[in-house]
């Protein structure tokens, strides 16, 4: 069976992340799994399955999953890093474990990074093959450092 890559992407809330701030706001984040990479586009366009929260901290939340997204060649994306792979029959029982993580509306620092890193975890006890770095800290590194990475010309971890 197909095994599908799995990265945590990060977009700037700027909508650039070329000009973003050096003390950005945290960005947004979300889980991708790619089904396809246009070896053609110079710049590696991938599209994909986007696992999310939107809303606001301190506000409502509400997962979101969308299909066939190209999810890297907007301008406000700021990289990502690989977590894991998936098989492709098995990316319905995934959705479904995205889908019970818990929102917390109304917290005052909850964000999509938390709910993103809680459902990294739960696939992960969950059985899914998912590599995490030992904590959320670390993670967020490993996030900050994928912006200097070269993927605006389509490099990846293959």
């Amino acid at each position: 069976m197909a095994q599908k890559r799995i990265y945590l992407c990060h977009y700037a809330r700027n909508g650039d992340a070329a000009k973003e701030e050096k003390d950005h706001p945290p960005r947004h984040w979300e889980i991708n799994i790619r089904m396809s990479k246009d070896v053609n586009d110079p710049f590696g366009k991938s599209i994909g399955h986007v696992f999310h929260v939107v809303g606001s901290v301190g506000n409502q939340w509400v997962f979101k999953h969308l299909e066939n997204k190209d999810y890297s060649q907007t301008r406000a994306w700021a990289g990502c890093v690989f977590v894991g792979t998936v098989e492709e029959s098995k990316i319905g029982e995934f959705e479904r474990v995205l889908a019970s993580v818990p929102l917390q509306p109304g917290h005052p620092t909850w964000n999509c990074q938390n709910w993103a890193w809680d459902a990294l975890l739960l696939l992960r006890q969950q059985g899914y093959n998912i590599v995490l770095p030992p904590t959320f800290r670390r993670m967020h590194e490993l996030m900050e450092d994928a912006k200097n990475i070269g993927w605006d010309i389509g490099t990846d971890s293959d």
